[in-house]
């Protein structure tokens, strides 16, 4: 069976993703944008007191202020989970667990292991599951997961994001290999001068990285951004989406299931904290039937993730059509004259065969460049 998706379109340019990070603003990073993205949603009775107070704050665009209203009309808030350091939250019913993914219990399924509702990978570390055993936690993990690790791998050597392992470190075996990691707070790269991922501009005073990604399958990336969809999701939702289930737990990755599905990416440019993360999900209000029935809003780092999480069974009526949705408005370092404005851009991940060799280019804007000093020498 192949879901005829409905589009989803949107106005919007694509820039090269860059950071720009003052010396002196490093130590600021954890003060900046604390707002979560979610607070800019109220229901209807809240938006009159509170949300006009919070626009003022953040200083939103007309077309910005147009976009709130639109998914203020048309949808209600699921839920909205702020995962940041501190104790952790639990999604399910620890005393009746019942496996979303394979509908197993025990004692034909184990629930021993810790199940991130968001991938630890993106720095998730509160936001846990009662809905995922053991073997759907490890077959997620070696398959759909290790594809969006190595997809987002780039992005977050780059913005320090901690996954179980710390933060990823980026190398290239071989005679002209290198390799680019944090080390007690400090970027460090190595390897042969001519080899480096990246070039320096000083006249524009900015490093142009060019880093490749690990090999992964871009259907796969999907699944692990719409597995997260339907782990957020309440129980009733979930006989609405069988099929969607079904087929992001299908490892056979040729198996056609949607003939589209629109990933809407904004970068964020500036100093932004690295250990907090928002998942939000939307369901289309009652009486309304010119937008998808589930949206998801998936925020880290720099990063903002937009989709729809498809649903055959109350999206039929939508196939095919292009439908126009504005983006939901995030905030991000608030200060567009220093840092830049938001890079917008769809991103495709429809491929169903390995992707090898992808390179994702990002920039990085300094203040000077300082000698290090020449390194000790051995006796």
């Amino acid at each position: 069976m192949s879901f005829d998706t409905p589009h989803f379109a949107f106005n919007g340019t694509t820039r090269t993703p860059f950071f720009r990070v003052r010396s002196e603003e490093i130590q600021a990073r954890r003060r900046v944008s604390q707002l979560p993205l979610g607070f800019l949603y109220f229901p209807t009775v809240l938006w009159r007191r509170t949300c006009m107070a919070a626009m003022e704050k953040l200083k939103l665009t007309e077309e910005q202020i147009e976009a709130l209203a639109f998914y203020d009309a048309r949808y209600d808030l699921l839920g909205q989970w702020i995962m940041s350091p501190g104790a952790r939250q639990f999604l399910g019913d620890k005393s009746n667990r019942i496996c979303r993914f394979c509908n197993q219990s025990s004692p034909n399924a184990t629930f021993r292991k810790d199940a991130h509702v968001v991938p630890q990978l993106l720095g998730n570390k509160t936001l846990m599951s009662f809905y995922e055993c053991d073997d759907c936690n490890d077959e997620f993990g070696s398959g759909i997961e290790n594809d969006l690790g190595n997809w987002t791998k780039p992005m977050r050597t780059l913005a320090r994001i901690r996954g179980q392992n710390g933060i990823p470190k980026h190398k290239r075996e071989g005679e002209d290999g290198w390799r680019v990691e944090f080390h007690d707070r400090v970027l460090k790269i190595s390897g042969k001068e001519d080899s480096f991922p990246f070039s320096v501009e000083e006249a524009n005073n900015k490093i142009v990285f060019r880093l490749p990604r690990d090999p992964y399958t871009p259907i796969a990336v999907l699944k692990a951004f719409l597995r997260i969809g339907i782990t957020l999701m309440p129980n009733e939702e979930v006989p609405n989406f069988i099929e969607l289930l079904q087929w992001v737990k299908n490892k056979d990755h040729s198996v056609r299931f949607l003939k589209s599905c629109t990933i809407v990416r904004t970068f964020h440019p500036g100093p932004l904290p690295n250990d907090q993360l928002c998942a939000i999900l939307f369901r289309r209000k009652a009486g309304v039937d010119d937008c998808f029935h589930m949206f998801m809003i998936l925020s880290y780092a720099n990063e903002v993730y937009q989709l729809p999480i498809p649903c055959p069974a109350r999206d039929a009526h939508l196939g095919g059509k292009e439908l126009t949705h504005p983006l939901f408005p995030s905030p991000g370092s608030g200060d567009t004259d220093v840092y830049g404005s938001p890079v917008v851009q769809t991103v495709n991940l429809m491929g169903c065969h390995e992707i090898r060799g992808d390179v994702v280019e990002f920039t990085m804007h300094f203040d000077r460049i300082e000698p290090a000093g020449k390194p000790e020498q051995s006796e």
